[in-house]
């Protein structure tokens, strides 16, 4: 179905115009949503079809008419986020989808009147309490997702629907495009979860993402409610998490923030207050505070230039309201910058205080060098957009602070990220400032000290550091380097034989960006806004530029192209130093030490990377030595580079050969991929046939007229049965079998069939010896030789660490028997009695696992084989299967069942009537003393589960054969009864037009179990417990088995749930009742109660279509008025879940429902006591109100609060319901009270001091 649906993902033209609709998507759709409204229990497949949808709603937006499937598709959006429901938590997981993928569809939904908005709407209000921060867990991230998908799409669907030159696929019609109130109400429909979402702390990217795509469509709606709550969060030292979380999400909606447009310009006015409030974040004690507070200013001064415009408001007379305070406030740029360099010049200062801090771990190094790379680009921002005055400004303070001042290594990196943005933005005045003074600092260091300074590897801290900014000044524009060839080049004569690490690594650095300035190609100039700053406001005004737009075709980006003087300059340097420290190598490499060889090759290495730009690539010899590691690289390429049209080389398959028996594991894996594709690819010519279907049911004496459905019908029909293991008989000539027509695949006729059909013919030749090819003749001789053989099983015992059967050792035995036929089959099997038979411990699992290969692969590849060899082959195979089966047990038993699995699967059960045969033999056998052993041919009689539908008759064999053994006293037995029973119902489905008639009915089987259920559970109800021993307990006999039907029956409904593709049907639904009966009967018994309610629990949590619902609601109206409190407590329980997993299918139900919750409300034996049971119906209420708004605070949930309170006194019952309510809604709502404590007055607030811990908890 999987592989079905990606074909038809592929290949269905989804994206026709509207002329040719009536050829594309309406001849599939209906039935396709039939399908996926029928079929919901297979997760793979439905994402597929789910995709499906998807693009064609997407790329035929408003031409389908979604309104009559809404309910469904939004029942299992619902389900598909895994949600975790009522007091078990538990969660669905077979509805699982894509989160991008049906965002996406709901906003192709979305307008031309449809309801789709509102279904939205109540989605999201289904699902608003587990968008909370408290409310945490995996399903997290898929609701956060969800709000993120939906308004990318939603931009996306706005993007391509206003688009000048559309897309030729999507061209939606005018009347069918998103309006202005469209907009609005999405915004509105989506905010609020966005806005919630942003105080979770595991996913605030993906929160910032989103709601920087709502300001996009409304940022009045968004921009306010969080610079408001940002600003306010900036004195809040309790909850500095808002803090951060508030930052990052703003960050995202910056451009929105600082653009004025027609629709919202009121965000300028909050930039020079919110810069102010924030500065404060740059805080040493909360490096994560400190980083998104930088992160936020980057993003500021990308947009946005420093320039102060209050003189503006006099010179111009067009400027509104909003843009004479913006003005007017940009006169605090100088005071803002002034004091943010303040604050950095300060949190060095401190970090530079620490003179014992001399090692840096890597953890704190990576915290600083991140600030760097923050700090360089928003002083790179300011310096680009900024006035003279503010350039020169900061010049100064920068200038100032660096002259005279030693910085230690944890703090040298921050200084030099101010530098560096000096220099790129201004390098001319920065070298003429900085340069001259540094070099003659380094200078002066080197010449007043002797030469043991160069030796010394404890280095000098204050030369350590110029040579550190000395490396930043050289990243300077290349032009501007050339007036300091001379000063440049001296520092490098004096410096680079210093031993220092510190000092020469600041030396390679300069190398590095030397070269890189001198040489590289890179731009010099990238500003967006190149007008001239400190011009008068007469014709521009900078704050109406902000964040604006900029049209890419007319970015003018200057680049750095080196002249011939700085090549030149590069030339000289290289020859002058890197020669030099090639010779001292060369000549003193054994006689200078460790430290001084690594800081030569360190410098070689800088300078060679520098000038690689100018020098010819150099060529190396090709290895010829491999090892092991590169083999196997070898024989992995290998493998994928093997084509049938290209010839083989012996050697290299004699290669392959030996690397099978090679003591190397990983290579011997690859030998085998080898091995198995040679085998492939060698494989004799197969003969194929042609035929109408016609003419294939001409042939199998079937009438025409009767047969042929040429119409799409799904399941079992008159035309399919022949394909089907039904009463088949295998003919007994060889010209009969040659003419049967057998299909492998087993999607053949269960749909429809096509007008001609092309299948193999039972016939294939197999390789003569003497005959053989002598690439072919390699491996049959090989595998010919015992002693080959014997060694290579050997070795495979061993092969995995935790043994499993090997897929690929298994397709190269097929490929073996499939090309040689019998020639191997005496060798093998000899092979595998030994290996059967192997009676050490260490060796018994993995012998059995490698003999289970040999016979999956010896009955797979017997597949064309004529009748005489299929003969000779099973009365050979079968004596050594039948030992396996008498001796199975729990270390093998799942070895023999791939086995089963593997060779059956896709092929036709009547070509393999002989395995199929011998496999029904092992339920005909008597019940074994081993019990595991009768479980472990159970697991392989379940094994035929893979030719699915059509073998009815074996699986009706198999049927009546274990519904005689529901109430075995094994459990093994029992529980591998309970899946074989649950796949023969599981193929029993029901599609949207077809039927199922041949397999065992679940209905049925559970019409006839439910009066043996209900005698079972009264049995277990009356028997005595039998005392043993005085301290055990066991059961009567009978009791003990009708325990075990019930336990059988549980499972049999447990495994339904996982296996079928369609759980519930009618009969499923009437079983409720007795699982709410038996509920009695585990009050004893704490895990098997826990297992029945989750048992329960799968039908309230599965998909339910209104006439399953409406069956459903039938049955829980009968055990609601049921005797037994125990069934009613249940029925009530499985009430929410089957709500919430089904809610929008089940709202026409709703009255119904409701009804019934508020008479079991009164329920006297609700865990109540006769005496408080009127006062605690009431206390039951208030509480449901209280918990009904987890999270937040709803109209009536104040006086339900004081109400409560009234009565937190009562008796012990009326007291511990209160109790437990109070601390739920104190949990729930304690991160956010100083929100919610404004929705109550004086009076409640202090009634509600009184229950609680104390006042204290809240204020």
């Amino acid at each position: 179905m999987y592989d079905a649906m990606k074909l038809l993902e592929i290949f269905l033209p989804i994206n026709l115009p509207p002329s040719l609709h009536h050829q594309g998507f309406k001849l599939w759709l209906s039935e396709f949503f039939g399908i996926w409204d029928s079929v919901y229990n297979d997760v793979r497949w439905r994402m597929r079809i789910i995709q499906l949808f998807t693009r064609l709603a997407w790329n035929n937006i408003g031409y389908i008419d979604w309104e009559p499937w809404l309910p469904q598709i939004f029942t299992r959006i619902l389900r598909g986020f895994s949600l975790p429901i009522g007091t078990m938590q538990l969660s669905i997981n077979k509805d699982t989808h894509y989160v991008p993928d049906i965002s996406r569809w709901i906003v192709a939904m979305i307008g031309n009147g449809s309801s789709c908005l509102q279904y939205l709407r109540d989605l999201l209000m289904a699902i608003k309490s587990f968008y909370y921060p408290s409310n945490t867990g995996k399903f997290q991230k898929g609701l956060v997702e969800f709000v993120l998908y939906m308004a990318q799409y939603f931009v996306d669907r706005i993007h391509l629907e206003h688009k000048v030159c559309p897309d030729w696929h999507f061209v939606p019609h005018e009347s069918y495009r998103l309006t202005e109130q469209d907009i609005t109400n999405f915004v509105d429909c989506i905010k609020e979860y966005a806005l919630l979402s942003i105080f979770n702390k595991d996913y605030t990217k993906e929160v910032a993402e989103a709601c920087q795509y709502l300001a996009m469509f409304r940022p009045d709606s968004i921009v306010p409610p969080i610079v408001d709550k940002l600003l306010l969060s900036t004195d809040n030292l309790i909850e500095a998490h808002r803090f951060t979380s508030l930052l990052r999400c703003l960050i995202g909606m910056t451009r929105q923030l600082v653009r004025q447009t027609s629709s919202y310009s009121c965000g300028q006015t909050y930039i020079l207050p919110l810069l102010m409030s924030i500065l404060p974040g740059i805080d040493l004690n909360d490096f994560e505070k400190t980083s998104v507070t930088l992160d936020f200013f980057d993003a500021i001064f990308m947009l946005i230039s420093c320039i102060d415009c209050s003189s503006a408001v006099h010179i111009r007379n067009d400027l509104n309201e909003i843009e004479k305070e913006v003005c007017l406030s940009t006169a605090k740029f100088e005071d803002f910058i002034a004091k943010f360099l303040d604050r950095i010049f300060q949190m060095i200062n401190i970090l530079s205080t620490d003179v014992s801090d001399a090692v840096i771990n890597n953890e704190d190094q990576r915290d600083y060098d991140m600030l760097q790379v923050k700090l360089t680009s928003i002083m790179t921002s300011i310096l680009q957009q900024c006035s003279n005055n503010i350039y020169q400004m900061i010049m100064k303070e920068i200038t100032h602070f660096i002259t005279g001042s030693i910085f230690l290594p944890k703090v040298r990196k921050l200084v030099a990220g101010l530098v560096r943005a000096m220099v790129k933005c201004h390098p001319i005045e920065t070298l003429k400032c900085l340069l001259p003074q540094t070099c003659e600092s380094i200078k002066k260091i080197l010449d007043q000290t002797d030469i043991t300074l160069l030796n010394d590897h404890n280095g000098d801290l204050e030369l350590t550091w110029y040579l550190i900014l000395f490396a930043e000044l050289v990243q300077a524009r290349g032009d501007t380097l050339l007036a300091y060839q001379q000063m440049i080049k001296s520092v490098f004569h004096q410096s680079i034989r210093i031993l220092h690490k510190d000092s020469y690594e600041a030396i390679s650095i300069a190398i590095k960006h030397l070269l890189r300035s001198l040489l590289n190609v890179y731009p010099i100039d990238d500003r967006l806004n190149r007008k001239n700053f400190d011009e008068s406001f007469v014709d521009d005004l900078p704050i109406r530029t902000w964040g604006q737009n900029v049209d890419f075709n007319q970015i003018q980006v200057h680049y750095h192209i080196p002249n011939v003087d700085e090549i030149d300059f590069a030339c000289d340097f290289v020859n002058t130093f890197i020669y030099s420290e090639l010779t001292l190598l060369k000549e003193n490499f054994s006689k200078i030490s460790k430290d001084e060889r690594q800081r030569s090759l360190r410098i070689i290495k800088r300078i060679a990377v520098g000038c690689f730009r100018i020098v010819p690539r150099i060529e190396s010899k090709q290895v010829q030595d491999l090892t092991w590691g590169q083999k196997k690289m070898a024989l992995s390429f290998l493998c994928l580079l093997l084509q049938k049209h290209v010839p083989i080389p012996s050697s290299c398959i004699e290669t392959c050969l030996d690397f099978l028996i090679h003591d190397n594991i990983e290579l011997r894996k690859d030998a085998i991929k080898a091995i198995a594709a040679f085998c492939r690819l060698q494989k004799p010519p197969q003969i194929y046939v042609e035929k109408s279907f016609k003419e294939i049911l001409h042939s199998i004496d079937q009438s025409v007229s009767m047969v042929v459905n040429d119409l799409s019908q799904p399941g079992d029909r008159d035309d399919n049965l022949w394909i089907t293991y039904n009463d088949y008989k295998c003919p007994k000539v060889q010209r009969e079998w040659e003419q049967v027509c057998f299909l492998d695949k087993v999607f053949h006729g269960y749909y429809q069939w096509p007008k001609m059909i092309e299948y193999p013919m039972n016939k294939c030749e197999s390789y003569i010896r003497d005959q053989m090819p002598k690439h072919v003749s390699i491996i049959f001789d090989r595998f010919l030789d015992k002693n080959f053989m014997t060694k290579f099983n050997k070795l495979i015992i061993y092969d995995e660490g935790t043994i499993d059967f090997n897929k690929t050792r298994f397709l190269m035995y097929k490929g073996l028997f499939r090309n040689f036929g019998l020639a191997f089959v005496d060798n093998f099997i000899e092979q595998s009695y030994i290996l059967i038979r192997e009676k050490i411990q260490e060796k018994y699992e993995g012998s059995h696992r490698a003999a289970a290969e040999i016979v999956a692969g010896m009955i797979r590849g017997s597949k064309y084989w004529t009748l005489e060899m299929l003969d000779e082959l099973w009365q050979k195979l079968t004596p050594l299967l039948t030992e396996v089966s008498v001796n199975l047990n729990h270390e093998t038993y799942f070895h023999w069942g791939s086995c089963i699995q593997y060779c059956l699967s896709d092929t036709d059960p009547r070509r393999m009537c002989r395995p199929i045969q011998f496999i029904c033999t092992l339920i005909n056998q008597q019940t074994s003393a081993y019990t595991f052993n009768e479980a472990s041919r159970w697991y392989l009689v379940q094994c035929l589960r893979v030719f699915q539908w059509r073998i009815p008759s074996v699986w009706h064999l198999i049927h009546e054969k274990a519904k005689d053994l529901l109430d075995h006293p094994s459990k093994w037995i029992r529980e591998r009864i309970a899946a074989i029973l649950s796949i023969s119902f599981g193929l029993n489905l029901t599609l949207f037009d077809g039927k199922s008639t041949r397999h065992p009915d679940a209905n049925q089987f559970i019409d006839m179990i439910r009066e043996r259920l209900h005698q079972a559970i009264e049995i277990y109800q009356k028997k005595p417990l039998i005392n043993v021993s005085g301290s055990s307990v066991e059961l009567d006999v009978e009791a003990r088995q009708a325990l075990n039907l019930i336990e059988t029956v549980i499972d049999i409904h447990s495994n339904l749930f996982i296996r079928s593709h369609q759980p519930i049907k009618e009969g499923i639904i009437c079983l409720f009742p007795y699982l709410c009966q038996i509920e009695s009967i585990a009050t004893n018994d704490d895990d098997f109660k826990k297992r029945l309610a989750f048992y329960r629990m799968h039908i309230g949590m599965a998909y339910l279509n209104p006439h399953l619902l409406e069956t459903l609601i039938q049955q829980l109206e009968h055990v609601c008025t049921a005797a037994k409190w125990h069934a009613r407590r249940a029925a009530i329980e499985f009430i929410q879940n089957m709500i919430f997993c089904n809610l929008f299918n089940v709202r026409c139900h709703a009255k119904r429902l409701h009804e019934l919750v508020l008479k079991s409300l009164f329920d006297e034996q609700l865990e109540v006591r006769l005496i408080a049971s009127k006062t605690l119906s009431g206390i039951l209420g208030l509480c449901a109100i209280v918990l009904s708004s987890p999270y937040d605070i709803s109209i009536y949930v104040p006086d339900a609060l004081r109400a409560l309170c009234k009565y937190s006194y009562d008796p012990h019952l009326i007291q511990k319901s209160i109790k437990e309510c109070m601390s739920e809604f104190r949990r729930t709502h304690y991160d956010s009270w100083h929100e919610h404590r404004k929705k109550f007055t004086d009076e409640q607030l202090e009634m509600l001091a009184d229950v609680l811990v104390s006042h204290s908890y809240y204020t």
